[in-house]
Protein backbone atom coordinates (compact mmCIF):
# COMPACT_ATOMS: atom_id res chain seq x y z
CA UNK A 1 0.00 0.00 0.00
CA UNK A 2 1.38 3.41 -0.96
CA UNK A 3 1.76 6.24 1.53
CA UNK A 4 0.74 8.62 -1.25
CA UNK A 5 -2.51 10.44 -0.59
CA UNK A 6 -5.26 9.46 -2.99
CA UNK A 7 -6.64 12.25 -5.19
CA UNK A 8 -9.74 13.72 -3.63
CA UNK A 9 -12.45 15.95 -4.89
CA UNK A 10 -11.43 19.62 -4.86
CA UNK A 11 -11.72 21.14 -1.42
CA UNK A 12 -11.64 24.60 0.05
CA UNK A 13 -9.10 25.63 2.61
CA UNK A 14 -9.05 28.49 5.05
CA UNK A 15 -5.56 29.52 6.08
CA UNK A 16 -4.31 32.29 8.33
CA UNK A 17 -1.28 34.09 6.90
CA UNK A 18 0.94 36.56 8.68
CA UNK A 19 1.73 39.83 6.94
CA UNK A 20 4.88 38.58 5.25
CA UNK A 21 3.25 35.41 3.90
CA UNK A 22 0.26 37.44 2.65
CA UNK A 23 2.62 39.87 0.89
CA UNK A 24 4.47 36.95 -0.70
CA UNK A 25 1.21 35.40 -1.89
CA UNK A 26 0.01 38.74 -3.28
CA UNK A 27 3.33 39.19 -5.09
CA UNK A 28 3.12 35.73 -6.67
CA UNK A 29 -0.47 36.32 -7.80
CA UNK A 30 0.42 39.71 -9.33
CA UNK A 31 3.69 38.54 -10.89
CA UNK A 32 2.38 35.34 -12.45
CA UNK A 33 -1.12 36.49 -13.30
CA UNK A 34 -2.41 33.25 -11.77
CA UNK A 35 -5.21 32.85 -9.27
CA UNK A 36 -4.61 32.50 -5.53
CA UNK A 37 -5.84 28.91 -5.81
CA UNK A 38 -3.34 28.13 -8.56
CA UNK A 39 -0.43 29.67 -6.63
CA UNK A 40 -1.36 27.74 -3.47
CA UNK A 41 -1.71 24.47 -5.42
CA UNK A 42 1.72 25.02 -7.02
CA UNK A 43 3.28 25.83 -3.65
CA UNK A 44 1.81 22.69 -2.08
CA UNK A 45 2.99 20.54 -5.01
CA UNK A 46 6.53 21.94 -4.84
CA UNK A 47 6.72 21.59 -1.06
CA UNK A 48 5.41 18.03 -1.28
CA UNK A 49 8.05 17.13 -3.88
CA UNK A 50 10.80 18.69 -1.75
CA UNK A 51 9.80 16.86 1.43
CA UNK A 52 9.33 13.58 -0.41
CA UNK A 53 12.78 13.87 -2.02
CA UNK A 54 14.39 14.65 1.35
CA UNK A 55 12.70 11.70 3.02
CA UNK A 56 13.64 9.39 0.17
CA UNK A 57 17.26 10.50 0.39
CA UNK A 58 17.33 10.03 4.14
CA UNK A 59 15.78 6.59 3.81
CA UNK A 60 18.46 5.54 1.31
CA UNK A 61 21.17 7.06 3.50
CA UNK A 62 19.89 5.24 6.59
CA UNK A 63 19.90 1.94 4.70
CA UNK A 64 23.56 2.45 3.78
CA UNK A 65 24.78 3.11 7.32
CA UNK A 66 26.75 0.21 8.71
CA UNK A 67 26.85 -1.67 5.39
CA UNK A 68 30.58 -1.30 4.80
CA UNK A 69 33.43 -2.95 6.60
CA UNK A 70 36.30 -0.56 7.18
CA UNK A 71 38.14 -3.06 9.32
CA UNK A 72 38.08 -0.57 12.21
CA UNK A 73 36.29 -1.31 15.44
CA UNK A 74 36.57 2.17 16.99
CA UNK A 75 34.57 4.28 14.53
CA UNK A 76 31.43 4.56 16.64
CA UNK A 77 33.33 5.78 19.69
CA UNK A 78 35.77 8.07 17.83
CA UNK A 79 33.64 9.41 14.99
CA UNK A 80 34.01 13.08 16.03
CA UNK A 81 37.77 12.80 16.32
CA UNK A 82 38.05 10.91 13.03
CA UNK A 83 35.82 13.43 11.25
CA UNK A 84 37.85 16.36 12.62
CA UNK A 85 41.08 14.72 11.45
CA UNK A 86 39.65 14.08 8.00
CA UNK A 87 38.39 17.66 7.64
CA UNK A 88 41.71 19.02 8.89
CA UNK A 89 43.56 17.02 6.23
CA UNK A 90 41.10 18.04 3.51
CA UNK A 91 41.30 21.76 4.29
CA UNK A 92 44.97 21.94 5.24
CA UNK A 93 44.30 22.61 8.90
CA UNK A 94 46.45 21.52 11.80
CA UNK A 95 44.41 19.29 14.10
CA UNK A 96 43.87 20.63 17.59
CA UNK A 97 42.74 18.86 20.70
CA UNK A 98 38.97 18.65 20.57
CA UNK A 99 37.37 20.82 23.21
CA UNK A 100 33.70 21.52 23.69
CA UNK A 101 32.63 24.33 21.34
CA UNK A 102 35.93 24.67 19.48
CA UNK A 103 36.99 23.90 15.95
CA UNK A 104 40.36 23.86 14.15
CA UNK A 105 41.34 26.98 12.24
CA UNK A 106 43.79 27.54 9.41
CA UNK A 107 46.50 28.74 11.81
CA UNK A 108 45.94 25.82 14.17
CA UNK A 109 44.46 27.89 16.99
CA UNK A 110 41.16 26.78 18.49
CA UNK A 111 38.25 29.03 17.65
CA UNK A 112 35.54 29.63 20.21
Amino acid sequence: MSDEPQPAAPSRINARLDGEAQAQLDYLVRSTGQSVSHVVREAVARYHAQVKAQQGGLRHFAQAIGRGDSGRSDIATRYKELLAESLARKHGLRPVQAQEGTAPTRDGEAAA
